[in-house]
């Protein structure tokens, strides 16, 4: 478990930032990582991105700056804002690559292996639904041509309204301990749509189906698809890939799962369900 302490430093009544403690060594390579993104990330001067400034860091414990607005609006769907701070992360690291050549692949691979020899042994875990899950991705996996071009970037790789605040002009994203370079574009914006849809709002997955449709018909995201060549149906099917195989990783050893997991678990289900069926009709 990546388990960490988070402390609030306080200057008077105001908040002057925060402190990052590892308790573990899988926390502290998070925290690493996250200091070494934020210091790259901050060489850039964004005009709608907004990030933490890294204070000091001794012996793994890090000092981060406070960057909560003093007004905030609600950040809990993909507004033109949103768009315009992810194209501002484009800009500066975005890459083409063959699939097989990122990152996203290998792992997805490895999950796919760990999994096929021990979905069987699942304990209170749904096992029908796991095997169901394991055989979706496999036939999915199966039907990705890896030697396809994608167009890849920096990831926050918890790109959450929990883990941002918004105002009229920017975007402050924290929690930068997932963030990874080379991974394929919109990851980030499929993750919140998930996330929010599954998990905050509490809808079923068709209501992901519709906040897709509605953020990837914004004007600046279609310019961004123009621009580098964006093959969104397959970045979707590597995000599908990738964050499924992840999960499911976790959730077999688990006793029992949360409420929150079965939901998202349903949520895959039909989302694979959905990407498989619309690849097997195009091949017709």
């Amino acid at each position: 478990m990546a388990r960490k302490i988070v402390a609030e430093i306080h200057l008077g009544i105001n908040t002057a930032g925060f402190a990052k403690i590892p308790t573990n060594e899988i926390s502290r390579q998070l925290i690493e990582n996250e200091v070494a993104m934020l210091n790259y990330l901050n060489q850039y001067d964004f005009t709608t991105l907004s990030l933490p400034s890294v204070i000091r860091t001794v012996n793994g414990t890090t000092r981060l700056s406070n960057i909560k607005p003093s007004l905030t609006i609600p950040a809990d769907r993909i507004t033109a804002i949103h768009s315009k701070a992810l194209a501002e992360l484009y800009a500066i690291s975005n890459d083409r690559k063959r699939i097989k050549e990122i990152a996203t692949w290998s792992c997805i691979f490895n999950n796919l292996d760990w999994l096929n020899k021990e979905i069987l042994s699942t304990n209170n875990t749904n096992s029908e639904q796991a095997g169901k899950l394991f055989q979706l991705l496999r036939k999915l996996f199966l039907s990705i041509d890896d030697t396809e071009q994608v167009a890849v970037s920096v990831s926050n790789g918890d790109f959450t309204p929990w883990n941002m605040y918004c105002d009229e002009q920017r975007l402050y994203v924290y929690d930068w301990e997932l963030a990874q370079n080379g991974i394929p574009m919109f990851f980030d914006l499929y993750h919140f749509t998930f996330q929010t849809t599954i998990l905050q709002h509490r809808k079923e997955f068709i209501g992901v189906k519709d906040a897709m449709l509605k953020w990837s018909s914004q004007p600046l995201i279609q310019q961004i698809i123009l621009k580098y060549r964006i093959n969104a149906n397959t970045n979707y099917k590597l995000y599908l890939l990738f964050t499924v195989s992840h999960y499911l990783r976790q959730y077999i050893l688990e006793k029992e799962l949360l409420m929150q997991s079965e939901w998202m678990v349903n949520a895959w289900i039909l989302a694979l369900e959905d990407v498989t069926e619309i690849a097997q009709t195009r091949n017709l």
